[in-house]
């Protein structure tokens, strides 16, 4: 007699009086892990109508069971235990990749052990151009190193000085990037023939925002490499620098008090001045 389950055929012995049980495992274990436990209760429920309806088979149950069914329910079961504790592992491996993975490969200068984000494969270089390499990674795509140094960066600004310096003090990172281009500016204006007669501090702030915020949108470009987490905490992280900047700014506001024009720094001293 030959049983059809989910289009596999399990061969009755009619000697011994019991199915091929070697063949009914093989056959099971064909099947997805997922579909396993399905297709073994198909076999018992064939087993209940063709062998236990006589009292012979229904004394030969309990055997059954015990010495073959259920140790391969229990194994089936251990593997689905396994693979969802693998899966769980994966996906907690995938959550602190996600964290800030691809924006350190980038800082260091190493390739992800995937592809990146938009599928691409490669690296990038000290000033943010990204290197693109076949998938396979055994070649790139540019080839020269004069190709390569005039490949665009993907990143400049605030942003690059940010992944430059990614996993430091929040602070140092927004002080010592304005003092930077503090420092550009009034090196730069400080030559001209008028500057004693300006005042530089005060021009740059004037002026400073709008040329990063298009450093910002430039540096998008970056934002195909990484994932969803790292450019929403990029985000904020150019959201509270705007907000240094601009509490940078206000301390050197002139207030006027009593029809005398001082600057909040003014203020600070003379209060201090006071109290000693």
């Amino acid at each position: 007699m030959r049983m059809e389950v989910n289009l596999l055929t399990i061969d009755w012995d009619k000697e011994t009086k019991h199915y091929q049980y070697k063949d009914i495992e093989n056959a099971v274990m064909k099947s997805p892990l997922e579909f396993r436990l399905t297709v073994l209760k198909a076999i018992e429920k064939q087993l209940e109508k063709d062998v236990y309806n006589t009292e012979d088979g229904r004394r030969n149950r309990d055997w059954n069971n015990n010495n073959f069914f259920n140790p391969l329910k229990q194994k089936i079961k251990n593997e689905i235990a396994e693979k969802k504790k693998a899966e769980e592992e994966n996906a907690k491996f995938t959550i602190a990749l996600e964290k800030d993975y691809l924006i350190m490969c980038i800082k260091n200068q190493t390739k992800p052990i995937n592809l990146w984000r938009n599928g691409k494969a490669g690296l990038f270089g000290k000033y943010f151009q990204f290197i693109e390499e076949t998938k396979d990674g055994k070649a790139y795509l540019v080839a020269t190193m004069n190709e390569r140094a005039a490949l665009p960066p993907l990143a400049c600004g605030f942003i690059a000085w940010l992944i430059e310096y990614w996993g430091t003090d929040s602070a140092q990172i927004y002080s010592d990037y304005l003092n930077v281009r503090l420092k550009e500016y009034t090196d730069k204006e400080g030559k001209k023939a008028n500057a004693t007669s300006r005042n530089l501090k005060q021009e740059f702030y004037e002026q400073y925002l709008p040329i990063e915020e298009n450093y910002i949108r430039k540096s998008e470009a970056i934002f195909d490499f990484i994932s969803d987490e790292e450019i929403s905490e990029i985000k904020e992280f150019v959201k509270c620098y705007f907000e240094y900047v601009k509490r940078e700014y206000a301390k050197i506001q002139p207030t006027t008090t009593n029809n005398n024009t001082v600057s909040a720094n003014d203020e600070a001293n003379a209060e201090q001045s006071l109290q000693q």
